[in-house]
């Protein structure tokens, strides 16, 4: 028998288990490493809001298209923090389900997410 690939999604218990597993590796990077990787995400953010204010102010554009080129703009401050797989505070709010799986303690999820948060906003 050979195995079939799908592109069928994963059935919801499956993926309650793959962010727990994925909240687990977050909560357990080294803290150093941690608050790197979310000044990095803080920075992509940072440079994607001073693109947005550069390209909206003053463009001569109708309000609806400015603010449209605007978000566009703004979300290659996204696209950086995915692609370097940098710490955002609203990524690793999930990790919320490792606990309540039983995988962390609540001391590992409060330590994560104070120094993602605190890396974020350290820019």
């Amino acid at each position: 028998m050979t195995n079939k690939i799908t592109l069928d999604a994963h059935p919801p218990l499956e993926m309650a288990e793959r962010m727990e597993d994925v909240g687990v590796t977050k909560a357990t990077i080294d803290p150093w490493s941690m608050l790197a990787l979310a000044v990095l995400a803080g920075s992509c953010v940072g440079l994607g809001a001073e693109f947005y204010t550069l390209v909206i102010t003053d463009s001569g554009l109708v309000f609806g298209m400015n603010k449209l080129i605007g978000g566009l703009v703004f979300c290659l401050g996204l696209v950086l923090v995915v692609i370097a797989g940098a710490e955002l505070f609203t990524d690793n709010n999930l990790i919320v389900m490792a606990w309540v799986g039983g995988k962390l303690s609540l001391a590992q999820v409060m330590r994560n997410w104070l120094v993602v948060y605190a890396g974020n906003w350290s820019r």
